[in-house]
């Protein structure tokens, strides 16, 4: 199917028979043909898909800044962020916009609904197959890392690199050859001036660089290749559009999940944080302290066995490493069960939960060496004493006469 790419004047002055810009799609590449009306065209391409370059004095056109999305929420958010700019329902507009920028921007294009659907119907009486509606500045050529501006019916048309554009009004009281390039772009002028620039036409007298720009015709736009982006035509709109409360659920639903990501993003940080601040100060301690053998309370560990280092108590200190020692050995049945423990003049008191606690037979000193658990009969043996208490065990150093091998210092 044939293609034609068209440049609109002013929608209050377009009719059928206007001459246009036109630009044709051959086999490889587009060509640039002589000025014809709408009319004109559909009889000599019936049923060809026409593209229609906006006029400015039409067309609202800017760029939003909107974090990563997919495609079909970026629609969404794009129509939630030019709301406040529109003054009006999005649902009153058509709204097209491009891909999101390695920068964050997001180009973005409207113009009234009402005004949209009588410009497709006149294409669509003149025999043309509506394809979509371009803002002015993609109707230029690009440059790369530069712009390519021209002067069009009072307006500066500005196309920038990543299928952006800007368009800038003249004041019509002030000459074009005294007017600065500063004080027609603005805050853009030195993001024009940075780089390159293509003019299509002379560039006005007050406007010219020291560095001189590069000159192009006007049968240079049109032609590119591909157009970035466009504002879709009426059924690809009405497809894509939706109902006031099905944008607002679904801005609700993207702001929900974005703030989710963010908590569970936050959540994850603060965890390993907290996981890598409580390794670091159980390090602290075995480096300080170093007959530790197992920290499970950093803070309140080296309260105690700094204590107990300043009252003089050494063979304290030797017998608490032995005692931790010796329940991580004998008691792996109990690991990360352990609610609590106490060091007291030779005694370590573990704490455990209910299912943890000693049984009825095992009790201890009282109990028969032949009815305590392995691990009861295990610890004798290397010289530990266990015995039960109402919250869990009790572990001290065995007595050479009590049985088992000696206890050996450590």
């Amino acid at each position: 199917m044939a293609a034609i790419r068209v440049l609109l004047p002013p929608q209050r002055s377009l009719t059928a028979d206007t001459p246009l810009p036109v630009a044709a799609a051959e086999k490889t590449a587009w060509r640039r043909l002589p000025p014809a009306g709408l009319a004109e065209l559909g009889r000599r391409w019936p049923g060809a898909r026409a593209t229609a370059f906006l006029h400015p004095e039409d067309l609202t056109l800017t760029a939003v800044s909107l974090p990563p999305l997919a495609r079909a929420r970026l629609r969404v958010a794009v129509e939630g962020a030019i709301e406040p700019l529109a003054l009006g329902d999005p649902e009153t507009l058509r709204i097209g916009h491009g891909a999101r920028g390695a920068d964050g921007r997001v180009g973005v294009a409207w113009f009234d609904a009402e005004a949209a659907d009588r410009l497709q119907a006149l294409i669509a009486a003149c025999g043309l197959r509506p394809a979509g509606f371009a803002p002015t500045p993609l109707w230029l050529p690009e440059t790369v890392d530069g712009w390519t501006l021209c002067v069009l019916d009072g307006y500066v048309v500005a196309r920038q690199p990543g299928g952006l554009g800007s368009l800038y009004a003249l004041d019509a009281q002030v000459d074009d050859a005294t007017a600065g390039l500063t004080r027609v772009l603005g805050p853009d002028a030195a993001a024009c001036a940075a780089g390159p620039c293509r003019w299509i036409g002379a560039a006005p007298a007050g406007w010219r660089r020291e560095a001189a720009d590069v000159v192009l015709p006007e049968a240079a736009c049109g032609v590119m290749a591909e157009i970035p982006w466009s504002i879709p035509a009426a059924a690809a709109a009405s497809q894509a559009g939706a109902s006031g409360w099905r944008r607002a659920a679904w801005l609700g639903a993207a702001a929900a999940a974005v703030w989710m990501a963010g908590l569970v993003l936050h959540a994850g940080r603060l965890e390993q944080a907290a996981q890598a601040a409580r390794e670091q100060l159980a390090q602290r301690v075995r480096d300080v302290f170093p007959t530790v053998g197992a920290v499970v309370d950093p803070v309140g560990q080296a309260r105690r066995l700094l204590a107990a280092r300043q009252a003089g108590a050494g063979d304290d200190w030797a017998e608490l490493g032995f005692l931790l020692r010796a329940a991580r050995e004998h008691m792996a049945f109990a690991a990360g069960e352990m609610q609590a423990w106490r060091y007291e003049v030779g005694a370590l008191e573990l704490d455990m939960p209910s299912s943890a606690r000693p049984k009825a037979a095992e009790t201890g000193e009282g109990a028969k060496a032949g009815a305590a658990p392995a691990w009861i009969q295990a610890a004798r043996q290397a010289g530990v004493e266990v015995q039960a208490t109402d919250a869990g065990w009790r572990l001290r150093r065995a007595s050479q006469a009590a049985g088992g091998k000696p206890a050996e210092r450590s």
